[in-house]
């Protein structure tokens, strides 16, 4: 190989001058980044070898939910992530729940309660959760503004965040052929992201039960509660300090905002918003 300069890259006085510009927040994490102190996934490391954990600490995510569950426990029923497959063809609802269930055994996360010990939240892992599927059985006759209704019903019933399960499954069968899959989970234990891991696994399940084979899936090396010990050792000390610090000081003036809104809020929030699509 030969040696080249090359006129476009910056020179150390420029680089020194667009160092001078960051905030005392950026030039620490760069600081660690150059000494090679960053965290990244790759050093999540597991903290038991079993399939269970108890007194874990709660990643933040999860700490912001369950704080808003102990200020208010309607909110129980609102931080909700309901998915539904509707499934055309012929069914076996005992292989579905099968499926169903080996996504819970491989997924930590979907197995956790929350708890207070000496006075502070802390996540528990069940070793294992027997998920029920429930058939229920609609008219045929009945409309998409019925089926829907009958899946509102479902979300909405609450969830106990101490006892659990925080995951449930119901299976609406319209006819012989025509079948609605229902699974809500409690925002604490999942997000939009994780539906898509959910349906993959869920899927590769499901093929394999119908083929008598294991499951085209990798590994999991860490489960969530390794990642939420990981963030609490990484945001601690003057780290957690400094970036606490920066956004204090970045919302020290904030006002709320005076959005006009075609109906004023009520004195009590009623989580009784809506959808509306709008392509772009």
């Amino acid at each position: 190989m030969s040696e080249h300069s090359d006129a476009n890259q910056p020179s150390q006085t420029d680089l020194t001058a667009r160092r001078n510009t960051l905030s005392a927040a950026k030039k620490a994490w760069l600081e660690k980044r150059i000494r090679g102190e960053t965290a990244s996934l790759s050093q999540v490391k597991t903290i038991a070898r079993l399939d269970s954990y108890t007194n874990v600490p709660l990643s933040y995510a999860q700490e912001r939910l369950w704080f808003l569950c102990q200020l208010d426990p309607a909110t129980s029923n609102a931080y909700t992530v309901p998915f539904a497959v509707q499934l055309d063809g012929p069914l076996d609802a005992t292989i579905l729940q099968q499926a169903l269930q080996q996504v819970v055994d491989r997924h930590a996360s979907l197995r956790t309660t929350f708890h207070v010990h000496a006075g502070v939240p802390v996540q528990h892992v069940a070793p294992t959760l027997a998920l029920d599927l429930p058939v229920r059985d609609l008219p045929a006759a009945t409309d998409a503004a019925g089926i829907a209704a009958q899946l509102a019903a479902l979300v909405s019933a609450p969830f106990d965040l101490a006892d659990g399960p925080l995951i449930r499954a119901s299976l609406l069968r319209l006819s012989p052929t025509t079948h609605v899959l229902l699974v809500t989970c409690h925002h604490i234990i999942t997000d939009g992201w994780s539906v898509g891991v959910f349906l993959r696994d869920f899927a590769a399940a499901l093929i394999a039960l119908r083929t008598g084979s294991a499951p085209d899936l990798p590994p999991l090396t860490v489960q969530y509660p390794d990642v939420a010990v990981w963030q609490r050792q990484v945001l601690q000390g003057a780290y957690l300090a400094t970036l606490q610090t920066y956004w204090r000081t970045q919302l020290a003036d904030t006002a709320p905002l005076a959005l006009p809104t075609d109906f004023p809020r009520p004195a009590v929030q009623a989580f009784a918003g809506a959808t509306l699509p709008l392509p772009v």
